[in-house]
């Protein structure tokens, strides 16, 4: 993004796919920021500037994910970016229950009507999806839905040590998700892009229960 800014160059749909870093195990291209903090001037790489590139990223690319900074209201990148932008904004919690009533409470913050610091959006536009989960933490998928009733839960990322050392490693295109898991992505992405191309037969309360408890403990 920084060479971009200082080239003076701009990002087209022909030329995205040339200038972004590119992951080819997975087909996977990221525009990525300063590798150095200190020259993430935020009057230079700001919400203003990933503004003026999404509409060159949304031609080039059927699906377009943002890594969010810290989502607050007060955060001007998320606050001017993100909640105007989105399609849909998929937020995970983690199972702790103090973790769970500050989500909660954000929740509310940014659907209640539109204020000078964000607020106004549109509760369907929100996914819930419980990360790093672990079967022994009296926290489980059941917890999280009667803490935050009413939101929709997408689904269930389990704690696992072998992608925990991936991302240590920098190894992430090497790694290739179960069956179960694969499935759990497959319904995280057809409940927010409602795209076709993810449809599959729409598994029962039971089901996803099941596949739940498979996920956390390798066993029904």
């Amino acid at each position: 993004m920084l060479d971009l800014l200082q080239d003076g160059e701009t990002l087209t749909e022909r030329t995205a796919r040339d200038r972004l870093a590119r992951v080819p195990e997975i087909d996977l291209y990221a525009l990525l920021g300063p590798p150095d903090p200190v020259d993430a001037d935020p009057a230079l790489i700001n919400a203003a500037l990933y503004r003026r590139l999404l509409p060159a990223l949304r031609a080039a690319f059927d699906l377009v994910f943002v890594d969010t900074p810290v989502a607050e209201l007060h955060h001007t990148t998320f606050t001017e970016l993100i909640l105007p932008e989105a399609d849909a904004i998929l937020v995970p919690v983690e199972p702790d229950r103090v973790t769970l009533e500050g989500a909660r409470s954000w929740l509310r913050a940014i659907t209640t009507p539109q204020h000078s610091r964000g607020g106004g959006v549109d509760p369907q536009k929100l996914s819930l999806i419980l990360n790093r989960a672990r079967a022994d933490v009296d926290c489980g998928p059941e917890d999280v839905m009667d803490l935050l009733p009413g939101w929709r839960f997408a689904g269930v990322v389990p704690d696992d040590r072998e992608r925990m050392q991936a991302v240590s490693n920098r190894r992430l295109g090497g790694l290739h998700a179960d069956p179960e898991l694969e499935a759990t992505l497959f319904d995280v992405l057809r409940v927010v892009t409602a795209d076709p191309v993810f449809e599959t037969a729409t598994p029962s309360a039971n089901a996803r229960h099941g596949r739940w408890r498979r996920l956390l403990t390798g066993s029904e």
